[in-house]
């Protein structure tokens, strides 16, 4: 028997079919990668944690949120702007002690820049591009070179939001850099050609000149966020605190929590960082990940928060010892 060819309205049908068949599959296949990146970066930000405890069972505190060069003193309008992060003292404990070695403790963040050029891939969401994995600011350019970025700040703790109305969440203690008053530090007063930064929080465990012993966190390790994700990068990952001298009010390692998750994204989009810049030292906290963001805990447990959390539960986890009642969440 003659076989006949197909015809060309069959090659049609089939073609249709398979069109229908990969747009019925490829949503599936791109929520598995996404669940994938977004486990990766789960583990990841366990890994910093679990860097950030050796680090506290070695020298009995957790790593300062920033830090002025050790060789200096405090008074030293050298120190102003160019405090160091903690993401540079857990190096050792992430396995990248050749990283360390590179920086100068006697030195500033300025002076140390340069060891940013060097890219720390557990500083990196998987699910942001290599794009967003260089610094967006000048101030994280170094001899014409754009440095490499984090996208995992630390929490500095909760600042007052109306919406959650609790009056104690402005308070501040500890010492401010050197050329912020303390009525800055603790009122957000304190400026720059952004306006008001928004000041800084420090009911949390990484803020500028902490020094968290784990005694203190007396809200429990598991219910305190200790890092968060940002969705974007902004400066080089060694920046504790802006390396601009006429700005030293700039956080860049760690950020209070005055607003929901991925406030910012849902006003700028992903990369343009535009009208965030008036949320200063608040810049939310954020995620890719559709629907929220990802925190780590201080005992290395790692939780997915959706955008509709209500921001009072958020701000609750983000302090160490305030003893809110945490309804959900």
């Amino acid at each position: 028997m003659k076989r006949h060819a197909f015809t060309l309205v069959e090659l049609l049908v089939v073609i249709a079919i398979i069109g229908i068949l990969v747009a019925l599959l490829l949503p599936a296949v791109q929520s598995a990668r996404e669940a994938a990146r977004r486990s990766q970066c789960a583990n990841q930000m366990r890994q910093i944690v679990l860097a950030m405890l050796n680090y506290e069972s070695s020298y009995k505190a957790f790593p300062p949120g920033a830090e002025f060069a050790v060789g200096r003193p405090r008074t030293d309008p050298a120190n102003d702007g160019a405090m160091i992060s903690w993401h540079a003292r857990i190096l050792p404990q992430m396995e990248e002690n050749a990283i360390y070695e590179q920086i100068n403790w006697d030195l500033g963040y300025e002076e140390n820049k340069a060891v940013s050029l060097n890219a720390i891939q557990g500083f990196f969401c998987p699910s942001v591009g290599a794009e967003a994995q260089k610094s967006i600011f000048i101030s994280g350019v170094v001899n014409g070179q754009t440095t490499y970025t984090q996208h995992y700040s630390g929490v500095a703790g909760p600042l007052r939001n109306p919406a959650v109305g609790i009056n104690e969440y402005s308070q501040t203690t500890g010492s401010p850099p050197n050329n912020i008053t303390m009525a800055a530090w603790a009122n957000g007063a304190c400026t720059s050609r952004f306006g008001d930064r928004r000041g800084f929080a420090q009911l949390g465990v990484l803020y500028a000149n902490s020094k968290i012993r784990m005694a203190k966190i007396t809200d429990g390790t598991s219910n305190t966020f200790c890092i968060g994700e940002r969705h974007m990068g902004e400066t080089a990952w060694i920046a504790g605190l802006s390396g601009l001298f006429a700005e030293p009010c700039d956080t860049a390692g760690f950020r209070n929590v005055e607003f929901g998750i991925n406030h910012c994204i849902d006003i700028e989009g992903q990369n343009n960082q535009g009208p965030c810049q008036e949320f200063g030292n608040s810049r939310p906290f954020g995620s890719l990940h559709p629907g929220g963001c990802q925190f780590a805990h201080c005992d290395g447990s790692v939780q997915f928060v959706t955008e509709d959390v209500d921001l009072a539960i958020i701000q609750a986890k983000s302090s160490r010892n305030f003893g809110e009642i945490i309804n959900g969440g």
